[in-house]
């Protein structure tokens, strides 16, 4: 159910949840129940006592007082859901500024990253230092950058956190072509992903999540392409540098063995902190390895201390709450009915 606006002696109201109005009917299911109650008591009184005997056996007997307090309780159950309904009157303009950082997460999704150095395996752990990441930032807009033998846009700058957590999740290995990892094209499709973003914040960020293993040699050219473009790389490294086979996995999703090179040999896939140093240390970044921690509120701490430029700017329209008198209607209607006794009684 939608928001409810309406104007009241000329003032704006608006109801925010509008659907709490469905209280009312169980506040009036319960009001007839106990009026039913009450109206069925007194004339079972009349009919056990004879009507001359009514007043002395039954001192006081009133059909009016739990009547009233019958009402008293509807009215402040009535008012207690009516400020459910978050009732606000009135309206402010405002103009809303963002302030943060454009920010490009490139995550290696060759078949490296399903090594299983890092439990689960590389790949999950990936996705959770970026999740954790995401769940930080604050005002930023993010981007999602997947490479393998080439790299692929899988979500442009946004500030819809839980859209970019969406993309990132449906990120799996078999989904993109196989061959050698190039954290090279990740580089260049990063710098012009954030290049292409128009009026977008002074500072940007490149997040590198990768093994470091590259072997198409497009490193230095990326490199060169995000210095020309004033970005840092802030580098993540994945892995361990002891390593361990590349798994090959089944229908069902099984290990069904390991990959081999050319000689028939296991491959051993280690983690390549050098490179990814380099890579950091050229754009006047850094390089985090966390290998028992999460790396993410490392990263997250060093983007909050980047410059943070105003990037958009919006007309936003706020109510002023007003549930304050109707829970003080409420709480008044119940004490009045707590109070108000149920018989009048004659002083002896």
């Amino acid at each position: 159910m939608t928001n409810w606006q309406f104007h009241f002696l000329g003032y704006p109201i608006h109801i925010h949840k509008p659907w709490m109005l469905l209280g009312l009917l169980l506040v009036m299911a319960l009001t007839w129940w106990s009026l039913s109650n009450t109206w069925r008591r007194i004339p079972k009184a009349s009919t056990l006592v004879a009507p001359h005997l009514l007043e002395t056996l039954v001192p006081g007997i009133s059909k009016t007082q739990p009547l009233y307090k019958t009402l008293l309780s509807f009215l402040g159950l009535s008012f207690f859901v009516i400020a459910l309904c978050q009732p606000q009157c009135g309206s402010q303009t405002e103009i809303v500024k963002r302030r943060g950082v454009d920010i490009v997460l490139a995550m290696d999704v060759s078949k490296s990253m399903l090594t299983k150095d890092i439990l689960p395996s590389r790949l999950e752990r990936a996705k959770l230092e970026f999740f954790h990441l995401i769940d930080k930032l604050k005002g930023d807009r993010v981007a999602i950058v997947a490479f393998s033998s080439s790299a692929f846009v899988q979500c442009p700058l946004t500030s819809d956190y839980g859209a970019a957590q969406l993309f990132l999740n449906n990120i799996h290995v078999d989904t993109f072509p196989p061959g050698p990892t190039n954290v090279g094209a990740a580089l260049k499709l990063s710098a012009k992903l954030l290049n292409d973003a128009g009026t977008g914040s002074k500072s940007r960020v490149v997040v590198l999540l990768s093994d470091g293993e590259d072997l198409l040699n497009e490193v230095e050219s990326g490199i060169e392409t995000l210095k020309a473009a004033n970005v840092q790389v802030l580098a993540v490294g994945i892995g361990s540098e002891i390593g361990e086979p590349i798994p090959k996995y089944n229908a069902e999703g099984n290990i069904a063995g390991y990959m081999k090179d050319a000689q028939n040999k296991t491959v051993i896939s280690r983690l390549d902190k050098q490179l990814l140093k380099n890579i950091a240390n050229a754009t006047q970044g850094e390089f985090f390895y966390e290998p028992n921690g999460v790396a993410a509120n490392l990263v997250g701490a060093r983007i909050d201390s980047m410059q943070k430029e105003e990037f958009e700017s919006r007309v936003s329209t706020r109510y002023a709450e007003i549930f304050q008198p109707f829970v003080a209607l409420g709480i008044l209607s119940l004490l009045a009915g707590m109070l108000l006794p149920p018989s009048k009684r004659k002083a002896q």
